[in-house]
């Protein structure tokens, strides 16, 4: 399982510069987490529809603001958080090699922001 630790060293503030310039008001950029194999454990390779997809990822980018009954709200979901969003939700995309899913907050079920202990001796 890939930790927040690991997902910071992989992603360069580029893909965050990116959506900031270009984010949709109420959209999250998401990163999928957990992705199931492409083989099976006797070598065969699963067609793509066979393919379970995480519901799980790791905030990219977010919009601001979400739109909700006409009302621009602000959006409580933000990079670092680990969010569930419905099982087709979203739209895959590829930035700059990477694939990333884009969701709307809607489709979120929950977004959690991960609490960093901090141990002083």
């Amino acid at each position: 399982m890939q930790t927040l630790q690991s997902w910071r060293t992989e992603h360069s503030e580029d893909i965050v510069r990116f959506a900031d310039k270009r984010m949709t008001v109420g959209y999250v950029i998401v990163k999928r987490l957990d992705v199931d194999d492409e083989k099976t454990e006797g070598g065969i390779v699963k067609p793509e529809i066979a393919r379970t997809r995480s519901q799980r990822g790791i905030v990219v980018a977010a919009a601001k603001d979400m739109l909700l009954a006409n009302q621009l709200l602000p959006l409580d979901i933000h990079p670092g958080d680990e969010v569930l969003f419905t099982k087709y939700g979203g739209s895959d995309i590829e930035i700059d090699g990477q694939k990333y899913v884009l969701v709307h907050h809607l489709q979120i079920y929950f977004a959690e922001t991960p609490i960093v202990a901090n141990h002083q001796s």
